[in-house]
């Protein structure tokens, strides 16, 4: 994931925001809020990373050879580069849910803080929706050894 803009403080502020969405995971991967234009080569890695890019080195990235990127400018809030399952990627009834409590915080927005809060609330309850019931797909055999069950899991949490 790159983010594009021409301000430092509002590129990095939004990686960091993209980031903190993640609660209570934690991106694990390549983080650069700001990428250095020495070190615009890393969109080319072949591993996860998030990334701050300067508006100036637009063209540069867009002529570069990056497979599953999502792309996002920031200045005109489009998506530049999708990875293709950006529309299905989130069962339907969650994808709902998460932005009418988006749409309907933005409109009761009052403090950036509050604001921030109800954010943060509604991915917190997306992800125990979305994982919170990963124990119950934990099957124990007679020694005690559990194994976890992809396939029902993975049903389960498509129908909701």
């Amino acid at each position: 994931s790159s983010d594009l803009a021409d301000e430092l403080s509002i590129l990095s502020q939004c990686t960091h925001a993209v980031a903190a969405l993640l609660y209570p995971f934690k991106w694990e991967h390549t983080f650069i809020p700001v990428l250095p234009k020495v070190l615009i080569d890393t969109v080319c890695c072949p591993t996860p990373f998030m990334l701050g890019v300067q508006t100036q080195c637009k063209e540069q990235v867009l002529g570069m050879p990056m497979e599953e990127v999502l792309l996002v400018d920031l200045i005109e809030g489009k998506f530049l580069m999708k990875v293709g399952d950006e529309e299905n990627i989130l069962p339907p009834k969650l994808q709902n849910e998460m932005l009418s409590s988006l749409k309907e915080q933005d409109r009761n927005a009052q403090t950036p803080e509050q604001t921030n809060m109800r954010v943060s609330d509604t991915f917190m309850h997306f992800f125990v929706r979305t994982v919170g019931h990963y124990s119950s797909h934990i099957k124990h055999s007679k020694s005690g050894q559990g194994t976890f069950d992809e396939k029902a899991f993975y049903r389960a949490d498509r129908k909701s």
